[in-house]
Formats: C-alpha cells, sequence, structure tokens
C-alpha cells in the first residue's frame, strides 16, 4: 500500500523553506509514498526542481504571498479541490500562506493527516504593528486546532508557540534543518574561480549569500562595506543572490557602495571558499541554514 502525499509552499522562488522542502520530497520512500508538490506560480525559480523531485506539480494561481482575501478565498477553493481530487492521506505545508490555507483546505476535504512545518513566524517581523501581530498569532492558533502535527526546525520556535499558547506541546516535533554537505567538501581551484568572477585573488574579498529581501538585511551589509571600503580600499565585496531589493541594492551601490552584485549562482559551494570573510546581515533568518 502506498500513502499518497501532498508537499504545499507559497511559491517556488528560491529560499531555505524551499529546499527544506525539496529535500523531504526526494528523501521518502517512493516505493511507499506516491508525492506531488502545490505552490502559487507567482515565483517559479526552482519549479524544474520541483518537478523532478515529485510525481506531479500541480500550480494554484490564487495562492500569493499578500494577504489579499478575495484571491485567499479563491485559493482556498483551489486547493480543497486539488485535495479532494487526488485523495491525499497527508498534507504537509510549509510557509505562512499556504500553511494557514492549506490546513483549511486540507480540513475541508477531509484529509487524514495533516502537517506544518514552521519555517519562521509571519509576526516576527520589526515593521510590524502590535495589531497585525496579533491578526497572524490568531490565525497560527486556528490552524493548529486542525493539524495533526507542527514541526519546527529550531527548539526555540517550539517554545515560542507553547509560551503564546498558539500550539499544544503534544503537537509540536522538532527537526532540524538539514542538506546534502556532499557539494561543500569539492576541492577548488580558489585562483581560477577569482578570476572566473572578476576578482583579485591577492586582494581580501567579503561576501554575502543570500536573497535580496527584508530579513537578509543587504542594504545593512553594502552600508557596512561602504564604511570599511574607506579603512580597507583594498577589500573586495560581493552579493551572491536576487530578490526584491535588488533595485534599492543597485541604487546604493551607484552612490557610491563598493560591493558587486553576481546575481544568482548554482555554483555557491564553489563560490564560498573564495571569501576571505562571510557576512550575513541578517535580521532574522539567518541561522541555521547560512
Amino acid at each position: 500500500m502506498s500513502y499518497r502525499v501532498l508537499h504545499l509552499i507559497t511559491h517556488l522562488g528560491v529560499g531555505g523553506a524551499l529546499d527544506y522542502m525539496l529535500h523531504a520530497v526526494q528523501g521518502l520512500d517512493h516505493a511507499r509514498y506516491v508525492v506531488d508538490v502545490a505552490a502559487g506560480t507567482d515565483e517559479l525559480e526552482w519549479e524544474g526542481r520541483a518537478r523532478a523531485a515529485a510525481r506531479a506539480f500541480h500550480p494554484v494561481p490564487a495562492l500569493r504571498r499578500a494577504l489579499k482575501p478575495a484571491e485567499d478565498a479563491r485559493a482556498l477553493g483551489q486547493l480543497a479541490a486539488l485535495m479532494r481530487r487526488e485523495r491525499y492521506d497527508v498534507v504537509h505545508t510549509h510557509s505562512s500562506k499556504a500553511g494557514a490555507l492549506g490546513r483549511l483546505a486540507a480540513a475541508l476535504a477531509g484529509v487524514p493527516a495533516i502537517v506544518h512545518t514552521v519555517h519562521g513566524f509571519a509576526w516576527f517581523q520589526y515593521h510590524m504593528s502590535p495589531r497585525t501581530q496579533r491578526f497572524y498569532k490568531v490565525v497560527e492558533a486556528v490552524s493548529a486546532l486542525y493539524s495533526s502535527r507542527v514541526l519546527t526546525v529550531c527548539e526555540s520556535n517550539a517554545r515560542d508557540l507553547v509560551r503564546e499558547r498558539l500550539v499544544p506541546a503534544r503537537k509540536i516535533t522538532t527537526i532540524y534543518n538539514g542538506f546534502d554537505m556532499a557539494p561543500f567538501t569539492v576541492e577548488v581551484d580558489r585562483d581560477a574561480k577569482c578570476r572566473e568572477l572578476g576578482l583579485d585573488p591577492a586582494r581580501p574579498i567579503v561576501g554575502m549569500i543570500g536573497r535580496l529581501a527584508d530579513p537578509k538585511a543587504p542594504l545593512d551589509f553594502v552600508e557596512a562595506a561602504r564604511l570599511a571600503g574607506v579603512a580597507r580600499p583594498d577589500a573586495q565585496f560581493v552579493i551572491v543572490g536576487d530578490g526584491p531589493l535588488r533595485p534599492a541594492v543597485d541604487a546604493a551601490i551607484a552612490a557610491g557602495a563598493p560591493v558587486r552584485v553576481l546575481g544568482m549562482r548554482a555554483d555557491v559551494p564553489a563560490i564560498l571558499p573564495v571569501l576571505d570573510v562571510f557576512a550575513a546581515s541578517s535580521i532574522w533568518e539567518g541561522l541555521s541554514r547560512a
């Protein structure tokens, strides 16, 4: 007997939550589990990886990051219809929006087992008002009512859920982040890689690797590079990644910060040995994957 499993995430844009989910999909025994992936269609950079990892990929056009009641209602209907049609035994959700809508849809569709992984809290943002934070906490508490299990990637998140009385401790299991380390053990010709990237191997290289988004604070890295560059004009500063703050980062660089953006790269394991200093400017989402 094989079990039908759906892994659901808000989008297929590059990020730690999606990488975690795809490793989970690949790690399942596909002789025992028939595994599908579903996601919104706004960001599809890793659609190829999702299709390769799962039996099928199901796009959910109305599923988006932003809070929009009319679209969210359509996404809920699309998800419930998918789950009824495919008759999943397990629905496993990832990320805040997919976690809220996906768990409710699974409950409406009568899915026997509903699992959610917390990759971070929607309310853990410094610019968010207390009223908005309370709203997201209520959403999590209600979603937990029809969750069979809530997974956290660290003990602190589990403690936060219990302390805030959002999820009872008996429903929480912590499974730490993990990923394939083999690509990071390959020998790299540093000088050759530097030349490929247009860097001088004889001068110090400082780099940030991550999404250009609020949690990673890339503008803080750019400002730090501007200040450090005054004291160390020989230093080279690079960013590997892309994201919604790319225009703001480019503008700051154009104003005089000595930083180069290398964009999205598939060869991060080969770039890390090039760096003399790895800089994590993250306000949150800094560990453990970095």
